[in-house]
């Protein structure tokens, strides 16, 4: 649930569908993985989710790395074969050159991209 106040004669403007949209297929997708034994990168998967949910980013930025962590789970969770390594390589590396220079997913995206990087 998403509550909005709004006091004197401002006006409220929020545009979460994206945010919530890729948060719940990210959600989905890590379920996916956990399923076929993918606990490791499920878990990294989730980790970078809540990261970037709440990182010090502003709006747009924060709704392009949560629809890019959503397209690179859209793929992991994927039997190997099928997945498009060109796409999963080219998040995994707009998130190496973003996520650290934003100090509050830096840590996170420092503990978990060996987990990523060993998918390309």
């Amino acid at each position: 649930m998403i509550n909005v106040n709004v006091e004197g004669s401002q006006i409220g403007v929020l545009n979460a569908g994206g945010v919530v949209d890729s948060i719940s297929k990210i959600s989905v997708n890590v379920n996916t993985m956990k399923s076929k034994g993918d606990v490791e990168l499920a878990e990294a998967c989730s980790t970078l989710s809540r990261a970037l949910s709440s990182c010090d980013a502003n709006d747009k930025e924060k709704t392009d790395l949560l629809h890019n962590l959503k397209l690179l789970t859209e793929e992991t969770s994927k039997p190997v074969e099928e997945r498009n390594t060109s796409l999963v390589g080219f998040v995994i590396s707009h998130f190496d050159k973003i996520l650290p220079t934003i100090e509050s997913a830096k840590g996170v995206w420092d503990g978990c991209k060996d987990i990523f990087q060993g998918l390309i």
